[in-house]
C-alpha cells in the first residue's frame, strides 16, 4: 500500500505502467485518476482486463481497500510481481 503522495509520484514517473480504477462506474464518472482505466471489480471482469498484459509492468490500483487486495491477490497469482495500491 502507498500512501497518496508516492502512489501519485510513482504514477508520474512510470508512464508505461498501467492504473485500474476498481470503483464503479459511476464512481469513476464523478471524478478519476487522469491515467485510470475503470474496471468495477468481479474476479472475471478483472482478470480479462489483465490477461494480455505484460507482467514485467507495474499495476497501480485504487478502489477500496478489500477490492485492491482482492485485485492484488489475482495478479500475483497470474505471475505480476510489481503491484501497488492506494493507501
Amino acid at each position: 500500500a502507498l500512501e497518496p503522495s508516492v502512489f501519485d509520484e510513482a504514477l508520474d514517473h512510470r508512464t508505461d505502467d498501467v492504473c485500474f480504477d476498481l470503483r464503479s462506474a459511476n464512481d469513476f464518472i464523478q471524478g478519476h485518476l487522469e491515467e485510470a482505466i475503470s474496471v468495477p471489480f468481479t474476479k472475471q471482469a478483472f482478470s480479462n482486463a489483465v490477461e494480455g498484459l505484460d507482467r514485467t509492468k507495474a499495476i497501480f490500483l485504487f478502489g477500496q481497500e478489500d477490492v485492491c487486495l482482492q485485485a492484488l491477490t489475482l495478479l500475483e497469482q497470474k505471475g505480476f510481481q510489481e503491484v501497488y495500491y492506494l493507501k
